[in-house]
């Protein structure tokens, strides 16, 4: 369900049902800032260093032209990263390069499903990070990757997250080759 389908949903009706509809979507798991990926759907990510581009507009543009969906950002690093079926991927480098601001790309692993794993088990891993806030690296881990368990540990600079052993390779992955992982530990 979009927002657009919540807002219809409460027309003629009061804010107050809109609200509890909403809060139940998002009680369900639903995402409000990045719709799930489809059942069984494999995404790549792409890290694009942009030059000549701030990162705010880059994702303006990049929602508008291709409907990207899941993207973050690492400011230090002036990163924008994409987590979309390969073409969309691909597309998005494409539009970027075009306009000139494209400084570099890397695809720092291959294909993974975001779905739904019910019955998978799941680890927990500490990821030790330098050069990256905390919030934007509990943004990746979130919007990108789905993790629904993340910490944030201030005095270590740390952040944690659970889910099943592909995703938090994954996301290991992408902070090597963002140059902010310092380190990582196994919790489970």
């Amino acid at each position: 369900m979009s927002w657009m389908q919540v807002r219809r949903s409460a027309e003629g009706g009061s804010s107050l049902s809109a609200l509890v509809l909403l809060a139940a979507l998002l009680g369900a798991g639903w995402s409000a800032g990045t719709p799930a990926a489809a059942e069984g759907e494999a995404v790549v990510p792409r890290v694009l260093y942009l030059d000549g581009m701030e990162i705010p507009q880059a994702a303006a543009l990049l929602r508008a032209e291709l409907q990207v969906r899941r993207l973050a950002a690492v400011a230090a690093r002036q990163a924008l990263i994409v987590m979309e079926e390969p073409a969309r991927a691909q597309r998005a480098e494409a539009l970027l390069q075009e306009r000139g601001v494209l400084r570099g790309a890397s695809e720092p692993h291959g294909s993974i499903e975001l779905r739904p794993r019910i019955l998978a088990p799941t680890a927990a891993r500490t990821f030790y990070l330098e050069g990256v806030s905390l919030t934007e690296a509990e943004t990746l881990l979130r919007t990108l990757y789905g993790a629904a368990e993340v910490a944030v540990g201030l005095e270590d600079h740390a952040v944690m997250a659970r889910s099943v052993p592909e995703i938090l390779d994954a996301a290991e992955a992408l902070f090597r080759e963002l140059g902010v992982l310092a380190g990582t530990a196994d919790r489970d």
